[in-house]
């Protein structure tokens, strides 16, 4: 089963595929291009092939469902995928079964003390 979740960041509303496997949130290279966001560095990605590669990296902030991260970092990919880095902040539960993802953590709601 496949689980999708929008994503807005920057003015835009993205489709993501849910993907625990995978280490950070992963967006194409055209809507940082259309964000008008410039890479903070390259690091290594790697694929679930083992293919390795150097990507463009970004610290950004996002918001799902309401609740706003701290800034996080994206990576320049070949499809939309909310990642594990997104996904462990917000104290995601997949629930498989019945298709959805519970989000126990909002870090925006969070007091500062």
């Amino acid at each position: 089963m496949e689980l999708h979740e929008k994503v807005k960041f920057n003015g835009f509303e993205i489709d993501c595929e849910v993907d625990t496997g995978t280490n950070y949130t992963v967006f194409k290279r055209d809507i940082f291009k259309k964000a008008g966001v410039k890479p903070v560095k390259k690091i290594k990605a790697i694929f679930a092939d083992g293919r390795e590669k150097e990507v463009n990296a970004y610290v950004e902030q996002i918001e799902i469902r309401g609740c706003k991260l701290p800034p996080v970092i994206l990576v320049e990919g070949e499809q939309n995928l909310l990642g594990h880095n997104v996904l462990q902040q917000l104290g995601a539960v997949i629930d498989e079964k019945k298709g959805k993802i519970i989000y126990r953590v909002c870090p925006s709601e969070i007091p500062k003390i």
